[in-house]
């Protein structure tokens, strides 16, 4: 017979989950704030994701942020604005498909994020063992793999 609390605890995973990046995010939107950086989290997780994707196609990274083309466009523009990215056209095919780049700031920016989610993650980790980071990490997967049998537009 599975207990009440066991049930409760079940039921209550996504609050924690949502709690805890909500916490993160933040803290972490706090720590950007501090090292005098005008960008916000998003904007710093998509320049370090075109760091990693060198002309990446807008389709591809907004598929790859769950962000809609549109929200991504305002993004890009602002980020543009910023001197950060640079957009082009590609031609291929006889279809002309928006590439970002980055920029020499842009870079140091995707490069300073990598520290920031160093710094940050160690601290987040401590007194957590290697066993108990793994089993967090293997159920979080199996949850994302479970959000693809969601009806909708849930990824």
């Amino acid at each position: 017979m599975i207990e009440v609390t066991e049930i409760i605890m079940k039921q209550l995973i996504m609050p924690h989950i949502a709690l805890t990046v909500y916490k993160g995010k933040a803290k972490v939107t706090a720590y950007i704030k501090s090292l005098k950086m005008d960008v916000t989290i998003d904007q710093l997780g998509i320049l370090k994701l075109i760091s990693l994707r060198p002309n990446i196609s807008q389709q591809e990274l907004a598929s790859s942020i769950f962000k809609d083309k549109s929200n991504l466009s305002r993004i890009i523009e602002t980020l543009e604005k910023k001197g950060l990215v640079k957009r082009h056209l590609d031609i291929k095919s006889n279809r002309a498909v928006k590439k970002i780049t980055l920029t020499p700031k842009g870079k140091e920016y995707a490069n300073k994020f990598s520290e920031i989610a160093g710094t940050i993650q160690e601290k987040l980790i401590a007194g957590i063992s290697e066993k108990d980071l793994e089993i967090m990490k293997t159920a979080l997967e199996k949850i994302r793999k479970n959000m693809d049998n969601l009806p909708g537009d849930i990824r």
